[in-house]
């Protein structure tokens, strides 16, 4: 049976995140929740989106999060799923660099991306505002001056995400 790219990352998301047992924080629940969330806001605003791009917003956090390799995702998913699902892949910790760096690295990047990149990234700041704002206020403040600073160099959206992105991480 063929699958569709759409379910194929779904369901590849879905696995890898499971396979490490990984769970939304705060909330406890399992991760796919977070990816689909991102997937249906990304598919809301950017209603003309590519299967591939959505498959990209399914599995935009695989790379950073899973012990899922980029040439796994090259090989299930081709060339344009896999660079898109790395320009969203946040720095590692492991290359030395401090937080303040490496969100500098991650803004220097994303600037770089192609608009659909762009608008997931909007659509996962927007999934991930509310528990942090409800759960973590201490954090939140950092968080949401970095989102600030990230919508101000990286805006090739459409305007309802960029909107609602801006209004909800206002303090």
């Amino acid at each position: 049976m063929m699958m569709n790219i759409e379910y194929k990352a779904y369901m590849f998301a879905t696995a890898a995140h499971a396979a490490i047992g990984q769970k939304r924080k705060y909330t406890n629940e399992p991760y796919i929740s977070h990816c689909v969330a991102v997937a249906s806001i990304f598919k809301k605003h950017y209603y003309w989106a590519t299967p591939n791009q959505i498959a990209v917003a399914y599995l935009h956090d695989t790379l950073e999060d899973t012990f899922i390799e980029e040439s796994e995702l090259f090989l299930f998913f081709g060339k344009e799923v896999c660079e898109g699902v790395k320009f969203l892949t946040n720095t590692s910790k492991d290359n030395g660099f401090n937080r303040a760096t490496r969100h500098s690295m991650d803004i220097d990047r994303l600037a770089k991306a192609p608009g659909y990149v762009q608008a997931i990234k909007y659509a996962d700041i927007y999934h991930n505002c509310s528990s942090i704002k409800q759960y973590d206020p201490g954090f939140a403040k950092q968080y949401l001056k970095e989102k600030r600073e990230l919508i101000s160099k990286v805006n090739n959206v459409p305007q309802s995400l960029y909107n609602i992105v801006r209004e909800v991480i206002q303090e």
